[in-house]
């Protein structure tokens, strides 16, 4: 729905003024309520989407529609329902760990639901709902001709709406760890749907190949000229940059291993490692890329989070053209400036976790770990870590009593690449030790040379047990090896592939 949704809202008028009208009504009210309002919440702030392809993807959306319902004879049959297969396959897999039902289910029950949604939104989404409908109906008087046609028709459309498909993916070993849950991607279906306009060979077509072909290139000229520009400008003013290297760079003069956290709908947090020479606290290219753990963590930004993650840098990019300014005037009130220039604020949060944590005692949480946030983030407020596997000598009621640190002294912390940490430290007694990296089954532990577990703690942190005394600790990231040769097999044949097809073309 999103991204058909995007055709049709040219500049993204309508999602702007949805996304305005609930954020009104939010502020009105004093805040979200319940965690159902800020799903919904979520849902409408992320309809915003901008396709430079809008008027070429409503021809193309047209053409795929008379192609496949108005033909008579269909060339290359076995590849069109490859190419349509696979579309199938990419929309259904865009509904992230629910299926495609409840995942537009929800997005049509938050335009709906919340107040402040303007009645234009409303009215194209129940018009979307017609036209999907409307289609379907014509689908099944043109091509539904006999009762087995209609059995595979409808086991397909079963499977494309009820099947949770990126839940079958996760199964697969290591993808389960490595997706955001909260976070569905999209496409531009227009695009999709351009790729498989090519291979729709048939009757409708056949005889005005050529006018359709320069007919929709000069549409695609059309609608992405508005965008064009010179290819050194990235629309990006070089005061911005300027201010975005000078907050960033401010921050080198702190010689911790602390980290920082961006606010911004833009890439820029993507130069923040270079320029200030601190990581970021979670994976955030993409939502959906980064680890399971951190990514349930960042669904709840406050406060608590920051402090975990040892975030002592927060900065707010004033450039972004989302950017929430209520967000900004509560960041002013909690946390003290750092430093501020016209485009970028960074703050400094003084309760940030070291790198490197220690704790006397811990507590085994039991429930499932997609519903362990807001105890991980409660329990760490009062210095009680969470560990997520039942190992140990660990607290098993939940405890309502302060927790106790354990003072680390002679503290050395040295990355020798990405993969490889090194840390020297001494505990004066047995401890859980935590550190402020994100959890992944390849990292692997030795302490004093010699093997140790690395534990998943306060959902996407890793953890060690140290006994009292100095300690050498080595964290190393390696995949298994049949993790690797899988890889390697899998690019061998795909160069395998591609050149029998092209031995076979020529011949």
């Amino acid at each position: 729905f999103k991204s058909l949704f995007a055709l049709v809202d040219r500049d993204g008028v309508m999602t702007q003024q949805a996304v305005a009208g609930v954020q009104r009504h939010i502020q009105a009210q004093g805040g979200v309520r319940s965690q159902t309002e800020l799903d919904q919440v979520r849902r409408v702030f992320s309809l915003p989407m901008d396709s430079p392809e809008k008027y070429a993807g409503l021809v193309v959306l047209a053409l795929v529609a008379v192609a496949a319902l108005f033909n008579r004879q269909r060339v290359n049959r076995r590849r069109f329902w490859f190419f349509l297969g696979l579309l199938l396959a990419s929309i259904a897999l865009a509904g992230g760990l629910s299926n495609l039902w409840n995942a537009n289910w929800t997005t049509f029950g938050a335009l709906f639901g919340l107040p402040g949604v303007p009645g234009t939104v409303q009215f194209a989404a129940l018009l979307a709902i017609a036209v999907a409908v409307a289609g379907l109906i014509l689908f099944a008087k043109r091509k539904l001709t006999s009762q087995r046609k209609w059995i595979i028709a409808g086991v397909i459309l079963a499977a494309f709406l009820f099947v949770p498909a990126f839940q079958l993916i996760a199964l697969v070993p290591y993808f389960n760890d490595i997706r955001a849950p909260f976070v569905f991607y999209d496409l531009p279906a227009a695009f999709l749907l351009a790729m498989l306009a090519g291979f729709f060979v048939t009757d409708v077509l056949t005889t005005r190949i050529p006018q359709w072909v320069a007919g929709l290139a000069v549409l695609v000229l059309l609608d992405y000229w508005p965008y064009q520009r010179p290819m050194k400008d990235n629309g990006v003013p070089a005061r911005t940059i300027a201010n975005l290297q000078a907050a960033y760079g401010s921050l080198r003069t702190d010689p911790d291993w602390v980290k920082t956290y961006s606010f911004s709908g833009r890439y820029f947090h993507l130069l923040g490692p270079m320029y200030s020479g601190k990581p970021q606290v979670y994976e955030a290219f993409y939502n959906w890329q980064s680890p399971l753990g951190t990514g349930l963590l960042n669904q709840h930004v406050s406060g608590p989070l920051f402090n975990l993650l040892g975030a002592r840098y927060l900065v707010f990019d004033k450039t972004d053209p989302g950017a929430n300014r209520a967000l900004l005037d509560q960041l002013r009130q909690a946390f003290r400036v750092q430093t501020e220039n016209e485009d970028f604020a960074v703050f400094r949060n003084n309760h940030a976790h070291d790198y490197l944590t220690a704790y006397r005692r811990a507590y085994w949480h039991p429930g499932d770990l997609r519903e362990s946030v807001p105890t991980v983030l409660s329990l760490a407020a009062r210095d009680w870590p969470v560990v997520h596997d039942p190992a140990g000598d660990l607290e098993r009621n939940f405890p309502n009593r302060p927790g106790q640190r354990v003072p680390l002294t002679d503290v050395q912390l040295t990355r020798v690449n990405h993969g490889t940490i090194r840390i020297a430290a001494t505990t004066p007694e047995p401890c859980l030790a935590v550190i402020a990296e994100s959890y992944y089954p390849f990292w692997h532990a030795t302490v004093n040379g010699q093997p140790a577990e690395v534990r998943r703690v306060c959902t996407g942190l890793m953890g060690l047990n140290l006994p009292a005394g100095t300690h050498q600790i080595e964290l190393r990231y390696q995949p298994p090896r049949s993790y690797l040769l899988a890889a390697g097999l899998s690019l061998i044949g795909f160069v395998t592939v591609l050149t029998v097809v092209l031995i076979r073309h020529r011949s």
